[in-house]
């Protein structure tokens, strides 16, 4: 059956919009009070994007494959976004401070990365100004800030300046709540990891598992009991194979 005009306004009944967002960026090494940078970057910032996924596979011409494309790896596609400079040049200052801690461009000595590492929240909202969309990015730092032209025509134009996101992973939040546990998923670093579970890291690494209809993993080994101490990776867990 053929969808007709008034099938395409019963169930399309608003769109998003592209210009209705908004980001909060926490930076590191700013010179300037928290709060007046948070709300001068979120100001400032004209252009932004949602991030993309891209999913590896391999090639269809493997036999190991059945030749069929195999996923293998997720990779998170890098975020630009660009920001209006003001008078006094704060937004590109902002940005090479926060740079200088992964590089030092005094000795060119190499930061920690928690130190560089940060958050950043892009959101967007209806025309009611409700949040639809939450898009929380983990452990980001701005990669690269793109060289910006002068000009003797540009008379009427704003200087912007265009930054290069780059971040370990993100988390998505639909509708008008909040994220309830932040960095609580498997790439998060604030869950604390049990003895057991450092165990059974290791055995994943180790040992051949498979997975079951019922998605339980299924060992050579027929138990895992607690009772001795072994060193994993630099910690000492308590278990013991039997």
């Amino acid at each position: 059956m053929r969808n007709t005009i008034s099938d395409f306004a019963a169930n399309m009944k608003s769109f998003a919009r592209p210009n209705l967002f908004e980001v909060e960026i926490s930076p590191r090494g700013a010179g300037t009070s928290k709060n007046n940078i948070n709300q001068r970057l979120n100001i400032s910032c004209h252009t932004c994007q949602v991030p993309g996924l891209e999913i590896l596979t391999t090639e269809k011409d493997t036999t190991q494959a059945g030749y069929n494309s195999i996923a293998y790896q997720k990779t998170y596609a890098d975020v630009t976004m660009q920001f209006y400079c003001n008078s006094d040049m704060k937004e590109l200052e902002i940005f090479q401070n926060w740079m200088s801690l992964m590089v030092s461009p005094i000795n060119n000595h190499v930061g920690y990365h928690k130190s560089y590492a940060a958050q950043i929240s892009i959101k967007n909202i209806d025309r009611q100004q409700k949040k639809v969309l939450t898009t929380t990015l983990f452990d980001a730092y701005p990669k690269s800030v793109g060289a910006i032209d002068l000009s003797y025509g540009a008379n009427d134009e704003v200087m912007s300046i265009s930054v290069v996101f780059t971040y370990r992973y993100y988390e998505q939040v639909f509708g008008d709540k909040e994220l309830t546990a932040s960095g609580s998923s498997e790439y998060g670093d604030n869950t604390e990891t049990s003895p057991e579970s450092l165990v059974n890291s290791v055995l994943d690494k180790t040992s051949t598992l498979t997975q079951n209809a019922e998605g339980k993993l299924s060992t050579a080994f027929k138990s895992l009991r607690v009772s001795s101490a072994v060193n994993v990776g630099g910690v000492n867990v308590a278990g013991r194979l039997l």
